[in-house]
């Protein structure tokens, strides 16, 4: 009766801490869409001001929900994503417009993939 009840405990703990970290992530991706949004408007009408406040405030949201995400999520698409975070920031700052375009939907990219890939869909899990 032990075993199972220890077994049961650390299956529990393994569901658990998984819903945890989906419900970071989805917190992350609510909070990140608007911000796209300012990012893709900017970038559309090349306001540099706007676009280098709206990267520098998704960069601050992204370091925020990395440290809860490395536990649970793969570091490869992390380090990717947290690279285009760190660029577009410097990106509007020099007005290259272009690369900060293509960076900001490299980003959104990445986001969709990882997101995808973490969900506990039955292709993901074959």
């Amino acid at each position: 009766m032990k075993r199972l009840l220890i077994a049961v405990s650390i299956v529990l703990s393994i569901v658990a801490s998984s819903l945890w970290s989906l419900w970071q992530f989805s917190q992350l991706r609510q909070k990140a869409e608007p911000l796209f949004l300012v990012m893709e408007e900017a970038a559309g009408t090349n306001d540099p001001s706007a676009a280098l406040g709206a990267s520098k405030e998704f960069l601050q949201l992204w370091t925020h929900y990395e440290e809860k995400l490395i536990p649970f999520v793969r570091q490869d698409p992390l380090e990717v994503i947290g690279g285009c975070a760190v660029r577009l920031p410097a990106l509007a700052e020099h007005q290259a417009a272009a690369d900060y375009a293509a960076t900001l939907q490299e980003l959104r990219y990445r986001i969709e993939e990882l997101w995808n890939s973490e969900l506990p869909t039955l292709n993901n899990l074959i």
